[in-house]
């Protein structure tokens, strides 16, 4: 397995949960009332492993790899990425407040607010991914040698073992039930 591989194991955890961050925003959109935990849960997941876990493999291990290996950031793949994360993180930030006042009863703007933030990051995060799937990781894989690649996962299974409150399934029957709950 290569780092690359590592990390398109999680876009593929992270693709499932961008189909239940649509659904629930199409219920939002439609006047139904999705569970405030589901809103949280989504939250949480988003927090801790996309960005947390995910994003920081790439910011903290990927991504310096390649520009040492002369990938520029600057004008590059790695800046566009960086730039991504951040929409990204404002998204999902927008998200988190409109979740904490979702789960407050009476606040009818909060889900409103809450599916406007989620398509915003879901359309951040679709064409990101697509681009570091069909692009930046393949040419990670030309740019970093076998020893660099194995030194690179190894650091990736670290930094999970470290950033992660939970293992790799409780993120995975996350998932699972917020899309037998929300996707239905």
């Amino acid at each position: 397995m290569t780092p690359t591989d590592y990390l398109q194991l999680d876009h593929q955890l992270i693709k499932r949960m961008v189909t239940v961050i649509k659904a629930i925003s199409q219920r939002l959109d439609n006047q139904e009332h999705p569970p405030a935990e589901a809103l949280l849960q989504v939250v949480s997941f988003i927090r801790e492993f996309a960005d947390h876990s995910h994003h920081g493999k790439e910011e903290e291990i990927l991504f310096p790899a390649l520009e040492a290996a002369g990938i520029p950031r600057v004008g590059g793949p790695v800046g566009v990425m960086l730039m991504e994360h951040e929409q990204g993180r404002l998204a999902a930030q927008a998200m988190a407040q409109a979740a904490q006042q979702y789960a407050n009863p009476g606040d009818g703007q909060a889900g409103r607010e809450f599916s406007a933030a989620a398509k915003a990051y879901c359309g951040v995060l679709e064409g990101h991914i697509f681009k570091e799937d069909n692009i930046l990781y393949a040419i990670a894989d030309k740019a970093l040698t076998a020893e660099q690649q194995g030194d690179l996962l190894t650091r990736m299974k670290t930094l999970d073992s470290e950033r992660l409150s939970q293992p790799y399934s409780h993120y995975e029957m996350m998932v699972d039930e917020l899309e037998k709950t929300c996707c239905s």
